[in-house]
């Protein structure tokens, strides 16, 4: 969607959209004719044809993917793609701040507040927050991070979103044989749903860090 909402902008852009697998991208021709889909794995070596290719690179939603908690192989990689001046900007969820609202502040919702412990990670995604430092030590300057939360108006849209995920993930454990772990993760959704329908909801922030490239 990005993608296609910068085609608008500037028609006369070039706009790759790079993944490692785009089974799930939309058909190219259904795609507007400056947008072109190309296959690139983030954690290999970057081939020669796209390094300092790009004045602008967007990237969002990497959380799950990031390994050992560290992110700086990623961000060097990202640094290679772009032009001397060029910017990087990464969208990513902020579970460090992730919160419940309430319509009533008395309603008990305990199973979205284990969700939101889950969704934690025991501090594995923590990183998402320093991710203007990490910018820095890996060679880009003028990095500033931003923080964003959902209105009222989108919690319980957001909420819906993150209780699919979570029942996706489950079902994904159910398939690789652990069906207790599953139904577990199953029978919390449902609570969860329940007490969104009462007026809670999981609220997972936003992050957006923007850096730039030297010269």
């Amino acid at each position: 969607m990005w993608l296609i909402d910068v085609s608008r902008q500037l028609p006369e852009a070039h706009l790759h959209g790079l993944d490692y697998n785009l089974r799930q991208a939309p058909h190219q021709t259904w795609l507007p004719p400056n947008i072109y889909m190309k296959c690139l794995n983030i954690f290999e070596d970057m081939p020669d044809d796209p390094i300092g290719k790009y004045d602008c690179v967007h990237t969002r939603l990497l959380l799950l993917v990031v390994q050992e908690k560290d992110s700086r192989p990623i961000i060097q990689n990202l640094h290679r793609l772009l032009k001397p001046g060029g910017y990087l900007q990464w969208d990513e969820l902020d579970t460090v701040n992730a919160l419940i609202k309430k319509v009533n502040p008395d309603q008990q919702t305990l199973a979205l507040d284990q969700l939101r412990e889950w969704s934690r990670a025991d501090s594995q995604h923590d990183w998402t927050v320093q991710f203007a430092d990490f910018c820095i030590e890996e060679g880009f300057i003028d990095a500033k991070i931003d923080f964003f939360e959902d209105g009222n108006e989108l919690a319980r849209a957001f909420n819906d979103q993150h209780l699919l995920i979570t029942e996706e993930f489950a079902q994904s454990l159910g398939e690789l044989g652990h069906s207790k772990l599953a139904a577990k993760y199953l029978s919390l959704v449902e609570e969860a749903y329940d007490e969104s329908v009462a007026g809670g909801a999981l609220c997972v922030p936003r992050v957006v860090c923007v850096a730039r490239k030297p010269l």
